[in-house]
C-alpha cells in the first residue's frame, strides 16, 4: 500500500510541475487550460481587444453533428512517417475523429 501511495504521489507532483511549466510557457495542454478550468490564459499577448474582430477562420472538419468538446492532441508513430501530431475530436453525431495537426 505504501508503493502505491508513493507513486501516486510521485504522479501528482509530476502532473503540478508540468502544469506550471505550462503557465509559463503560454499553453493550455489540458482542458480549458487547466486543473481550475478557467479558460482564461494570462499569458496570451496576441489576441487583444484591438485585433479580435480581425481573426477568420483557418479549416473547417464536416461532421454529423455538432462539436461540442474541446480537441485532445496527441503524438502518434505513424510507420514509414514518424512522430506526427494528431487531434482527437469528439462529435454529438457518435463518432470520435482523429486529424492529423499542422501548427501552420
Amino acid at each position: 500500500m505504501k508503493t502505491l501511495n508513493v507513486s501516486l504521489l510521485i504522479l501528482l507532483l509530476i502532473g503540478s510541475v508540468s502544469y506550471a511549466d505550462d503557465l509559463r510557457s503560454g499553453e493550455w495542454r489540458t482542458y480549458a487550460g487547466g486543473p481550475h478550468r478557467l479558460f482564461f490564459n494570462p499569458r496570451e499577448n496576441t489576441l487583444t481587444a484591438a485585433n479580435v474582430s480581425q481573426l477568420q477562420v483557418k479549416w473547417t472538419f464536416p461532421t454529423g453533428a455538432i462539436v461540442m468538446a474541446s480537441p485532445s492532441v496527441a503524438h502518434l508513430h505513424v510507420p514509414g512517417e514518424g512522430r506526427i501530431p494528431v487531434a482527437f475530436i469528439q462529435s454529438w453525431d457518435g463518432n470520435l475523429y482523429a486529424l492529423r495537426a499542422r501548427w501552420d
